[in-house]
């Protein structure tokens, strides 16, 4: 267990939200993500992802319902991109797409976790990816050794839960939900490296995030025989690197000889010459 996860944290985290309502939504987006829409309900959410049609990750999300809409939760870089995408795919469904401005994202996580929350919602989230939700909120476990969760919610009961929880738990940035993500395995996909790797190099296919039972969608049949005959070479890997040069996501990771042997997905600096980081290599051989 690390050391600096032992303790409650609350966490503002920087997202941005793209909604989609209409009476075609989970046809469209069956036909569109990775993920199984039969599989997102009002209490579970799931992590997905945007292929091309060559089967390369345009981006990664997790996406929920709330109120009898779908949210896509992905960075706020990549919104804009995702949600022209999707445009002009949703001109032949009865769909509508929106980025949402007056949602915000929090995070708490550590021991107490589950005890903090208790207060905010009568049955707080035992399991990974299970959501609970309220008029004004909604609750996402998420993957951690210890309890971990994202809430949204509007602008002032967010401020509200902050201050709150703030006084039982540390506050920090957002760089450490990237840093928990990091540990965790969640690769998420920024404008450096979209449409550079598959499904299977993000290793998407071992957190529920691809279908292969689902049926057809954006890139299906490139990914299908990607799992199926084992065609994939590379993988992610986590990785601690000591460089006093800061790393970011789409950079070349060089071996002790300066050979490129990846690409590194996620990256922060967790100390003055060290960095924690997820990066696309090459499979070491067996």
């Amino acid at each position: 267990m690390k050391d600096d996860v032992i303790f409650n944290k609350a966490i503002n985290i920087n997202c941005s939200l793209i909604k989609i309502t209409g009476h075609d939504a989970e046809k469209f987006l069956q036909g569109q993500l990775t993920c199984d829409m039969r599989e997102v309900t009002t209490t579970q959410s799931r992590l997905g992802a945007y292929c091309n049609h060559k089967g390369r990750v345009l981006a990664t999300f997790r996406i929920f319902i709330w109120q009898q809409a779908y949210y896509l939760i992905l960075p706020q870089t990549m919104s804009e991109n995702v949600i022209q995408q999707l445009r002009k795919y949703a001109i032949f469904s009865k769909v509508n797409l929106e980025k949402i401005e007056i949602m915000h994202g929090i995070g708490i996580y550590g021991t107490d976790a589950e005890t903090l929350l208790k207060p905010y919602m009568k049955h707080v989230p035992t399991t990974v990816d299970e959501v609970a939700q309220t008029a004004d909120l909604v609750m996402i476990r998420v993957p951690d050794e210890l309890p971990r969760f994202e809430i949204y919610t509007n602008q002032e009961t967010a401020a509200r839960l902050l201050e709150e929880l703030g006084k039982h738990a540390q506050t920090k940035n957002a760089n450490t939900w990237q840093l928990l993500n990091i540990r965790a395995g969640i690769a998420t996909v920024y404008p450096a490296t979209s449409e550079q790797f598959t499904p299977h190099m993000l290793n998407l296919h071992t957190v529920n995030a691809v279908s292969f039972t689902k049926g057809c969608y954006v890139g299906q049949e490139v990914i299908a025989r990607t799992h199926y005959l084992g065609k994939s070479k590379r993988t992610l890997q986590y990785l601690v690197i000591h460089s006093v040069n800061a790393l970011k996501p789409g950079d070349k990771l060089l071996d002790d000889n300066q050979q490129d042997i990846g690409i590194i997905v996620n990256a922060v600096r967790t100390g003055q010459e060290k960095q924690e980081l997820l990066a696309v290599t090459s499979i070491s051989p067996a």
